[in-house]
């Protein structure tokens, strides 16, 4: 009965997921399971003296020869590992991105085709053009007319997985039609299956030290 259900409950107190509210009695898998119902749920957490645990949580009826309920099976998964590891990797994605965007040396991904998917702050800065007039824009509009060949063929080579890498000296046109000399160094990301997904170019402004050669 409900009373019963509530003392259990109170051993190891169930609570809604980062609240303070109690888990709400009726929809716990054990009340569920003892109206005969299946359920499941991923919204708890237990509550214990300097301890919170994540879990998962199953419910399902269990019937007698004659189809009444008998007994409520519950089962519970702690997920306070698999939470680390998502926070981990959240915030190891925070990292990167902001790394990305803020980074002092210019980036950019683009897609096999040359078109920019991101470009961070430098990267623009660097060109002199706002991010809304570089991203869906092939990389090599921004490239000088003498050094795109060189360019495409590269890329080529990379998304074929012919190179793993490259780095080459070439030129941008900034929006004031000035030339600038850059290092760029080109990698891949790849998806699950290792199939290249996007460029990842690291681009370094070397107009003052080409100048000085």
């Amino acid at each position: 009965d409900e009373t019963s259900l509530t003392k259990n409950s109170q051993v190891y107190p169930p609570f809604l997921a980062e609240t303070n509210q109690p888990y709400p009695v009726e929809k716990l898998p054990i009340t569920k399971a003892m109206g005969g119902e299946k359920s499941f749920v991923d919204d708890m957490e237990i509550r214990q003296p300097g301890k919170i645990i994540p879990v998962q949580c199953w419910g399902a009826p269990i019937f007698d020869e004659n189809g009444s309920i008998k007994f409520g099976l519950v089962a519970l998964i702690d997920m306070t590992h698999q939470k680390e590891i998502t926070e981990s990797l959240q915030s190891r994605e925070e990292f990167f991105r902001n790394l990305f965007e803020e980074g002092p040396i210019g980036m950019t991904l683009s897609f096999p085709d040359s078109t920019l998917v991101n470009a961070n702050r430098a990267f623009c800065n660097m060109l002199g053009y706002p991010k809304d007039q570089i991203l869906g824009k092939s990389f090599l509009e921004f490239t000088h007319p003498e050094d795109i060949p060189s360019e495409q063929l590269l890329s080529q080579k990379l998304f074929d997985k012919l190179i793993p890498k490259y780095q080459v000296e070439k030129r941008f046109i900034t929006q004031k039609g000035q030339t600038i000399w850059c290092n760029l160094s080109a990698s891949v990301i790849r998806d699950l299956n290792d199939e290249p997904m996007f460029r990842l170019a690291i681009v370094e402004n070397i107009t003052d030290q080409k100048e000085a050669e």
